[in-house]
């Protein structure tokens, strides 16, 4: 069963949602992560609109804290996850946005899983925090980009990712996008660096011709894939 909720205006924003998945529901008529889980979650926005005739207004439109919670228990009551998360942008007159985001995290695993590259977390309670930071520029524009890193504690180790992305626009046809992921996990048992390149070009022959291709690269299978689709509206 799902309980959710949402009041929004144009100052706050609250989001409310209640998932309870059985041990044995069968997911026929939709796909569930986990089974036996109780989740809640909640959402709490508030826009701060600047005054355009303030020298603050002058560059920035809005000002957005936030505060996201996530709990999860087990069938049995037992805690399986809790999350909260502070997230704060700016999102500035030009269109571009700088975010930042700080997030605490328990997470308790009932038996060991293996990370790529063969490195082991075992089964226990952990606790970890971590930082994000991202700035993006004004998508409406022929080229656009962004940029993130993250530095948090994973289980027992530490974690650095960078996140880079660019969109490039011709006209209304042609639109090609290139996404690059980089992640180095440092674990007690070992550590490893894991590389996502992938790219979009899409393209409209006429209002009925579409060409759209995906191309991505992974280090950790050193294997590249694709997906080239030709649609034709009659």
């Amino acid at each position: 069963k799902k309980l959710e909720g949402e009041y929004q205006n144009n100052v706050v924003r609250f989001f409310s949602s209640y998932l309870d998945v059985g041990p044995n529901f069968n997911p026929r008529m939709g796909f569930v992560l986990r089974r036996g889980r109780r989740i809640a979650s909640n959402d709490f926005e508030w826009r701060i609109r600047q005054n355009a005739d303030s020298s603050l207004g002058k560059w920035i439109r809005d000002i957005l804290p936030t505060v996201e919670t996530e709990y999860v228990t087990l069938s049995d009551g037992r805690t399986e996850s809790k999350q909260i998360s502070l997230p704060f942008s700016v999102e500035f007159q030009d269109g571009s946005i700088f975010a930042v985001r700080h997030t605490r995290q328990f997470e308790r695993l009932v038996r060991p899983f293996s990370l790529p590259f063969d490195v082991r977390v075992p089964a226990s309670d952990y606790r970890y925090e971590g930082w994000v930071t991202s700035f993006t520029s004004d998508k409406s524009k022929p080229i656009s980009g962004s940029v993130a890193y993250s530095h948090s504690e994973f289980y027992d180790g530490i974690l650095r990712a960078w996140t880079y992305g660019a969109i490039f626009r011709a006209g209304y046809r042609l639109r090609a996008t290139l996404d690059v992921d980089r992640e180095h996990i440092t674990l007690p048992r070992g550590e490893f660096t894991t590389n996502l390149v992938g790219s979009h070009i899409d393209y409209a022959f006429s209002p009925k011709l579409y060409l759209n291709t995906f191309f991505q690269y992974n280090n950790e299978t050193d294997s590249i894939s694709s997906n080239i689709r030709l649609r034709y509206i009659h």
